[in-house]
């Protein structure tokens, strides 16, 4: 059954998911400028890391979070899907991990451990992508550099650029979101901007044509954080008055509209019974959100990543995982959130340690991840995870219940 199930849902999707899977915004997690406060914060990884995108230095998997060496002054930190990318307080950008198509911004296409991408300052907030990375800088001009196949790059072309570039056009912003082949961008006015590949109606403006500049998303306005899905096909923004809306893929039921029968909506749409929400991530056929300190989940759910305890999709926003949660993060069938106490759990994909259990066990129910705490910033990336927190020692704790066996392959590697 399992495996017709599988076929399933590869006959739902592009086989080639197989070198297009992203997260986000920080694929997947809230795009904040200066969220850790002052000097002294350690960045930690964990994961999958045969190319080096943990950090540690390392090329096998990490089952349990390592430090890393990195500036102790960092405010954000970036899981892509094979790299991983991390902004210090004086406006620098560290990359460190693949380099395939010139994501880490060094001017070439080798891999390298971590060290600041030349020539870029100024930097407010960085967003990971599958294959390429958006920056935003102080003074609201959007910065990119990566694949740029379908126009994700946004500067009216499809030629890869290793090294970072300013979009034209793009002024006024306020947060950036790098997806799979799909980016999105917010501006101080509220409205919610698109470029890049357009398959599933990502773009949110009616159609299903890519844009090879940024248009913007019809409809929508009053908007507070925005999040284009990792290794997915769907996009989420956030409105002041705490609602979500979403567009784009809704074969899982992602969008939230109480079914999966329309797997394409090309215009935004309000999720069922989200009221209140503070944040929003969006993975690889899932959306979560922050409500009055609550996690809640929605969408696919085939290797546990909704954390209720089964393997079920959902197409009604629910109540999901611990309580007292700040913020969320998704990514390749991977989440995680951070509570208030600054501990950090986790569910959902796994082969790879994804979830810092120190196990490769599946976890369809929320486990606490080990050994952190402090954890003001997560990323959730493709197959792996990254955080900040103020250094500190803890107990490890028990792991949670809610293990159902094997996590399923392991991701794919990007044939480029």
């Amino acid at each position: 059954m399992e495996g017709f199930e599988i076929m399933l849902s590869l006959l739902r999707r592009p086989v080639w998911l197989a070198a297009s899977v992203a997260l986000a915004a920080t694929v997947g997690t809230p795009a904040m400028a200066d969220p850790v406060a002052g000097p002294h914060v350690q960045a930690y990884g964990w994961g999958v890391d045969y190319d080096g995108q943990v950090g540690d230095g390392g090329t096998s998997d990490v089952l349990t979070p390592q430090p890393l060496t990195l500036p102790d002054d960092l405010r954000q930190i970036a899981a892509g899907g094979y790299f991983g990318a991390a902004l210090t307080g004086d406006g620098q950008v560290w990359t460190w991990g693949a380099n395939f198509e010139g994501y880490l911004g060094d001017g070439t296409t080798e891999p390298h451990a971590p060290r600041p991408v030349p020539g870029l300052t100024g930097i407010v907030q960085v967003s990971a992508g599958t294959r390429h990375v958006l920056a935003l800088d102080g003074d609201g001009d959007v910065w990119s550099w990566g694949a740029n196949e379908r126009g994700q790059l946004g500067d009216g072309t499809r030629d890869e650029q290793d090294a970072p570039h300013q979009v034209p056009g793009l002024t006024d912003f306020v947060q950036v979101s790098a997806g799979d082949q799909t980016s999105l961008g917010l501006r101080a006015d509220g409205t919610v901007w698109a470029w890049g590949a357009n398959d599933w109606g990502e773009l949110g403006d009616g159609t299903q044509d890519d844009s090879l500049t940024p248009e913007r998303v019809t409809g929508l306005d009053d908007v507070v954080q925005v999040a284009v899905a990792f290794g997915g096909y769907h996009s989420v923004a956030l409105r002041a008055d705490g609602t979500v809306w979403g567009w784009g893929a809704n074969d899982y039921g992602q969008l939230g509209t109480g079914s999966a029968d329309q797997w394409v909506i090309t215009s935004p749409v309000q999720a069922i019974g989200v009221q209140g929400a503070t944040q929003v991530a969006a993975g690889e056929g899932d959306t979560l959100a922050v409500v009055t300190g609550q996690a809640w989940g929605w969408g696919g759910n085939y290797f546990g990543q909704l954390g209720d305890g089964t393997r079920e999709e959902r197409h009604v926003p629910a109540p999901i995982g611990p309580d007292n949660v700040v913020q969320v993060a998704t990514g390749y069938s991977n989440t995680a959130v951070v509570r208030a106490d600054g501990t950090v759990w986790a569910w959902g994909y796994n082969a790879n340690g994804t979830l810092g259990t120190g196990s490769t066990d599946l976890f369809a129910q929320p486990a606490p991840v080990p050994g952190l705490t402090g954890v003001a910033h997560l990323s959730a990336g493709f197959g792996f995870m990254l955080a900040l927190a103020t250094p500190s020692t803890v107990d490890t704790p028990d792991l949670a219940t809610g293990s159902i066996g094997g996590g399923g392959p392991p991701p794919p590697h990007p044939n480029v």
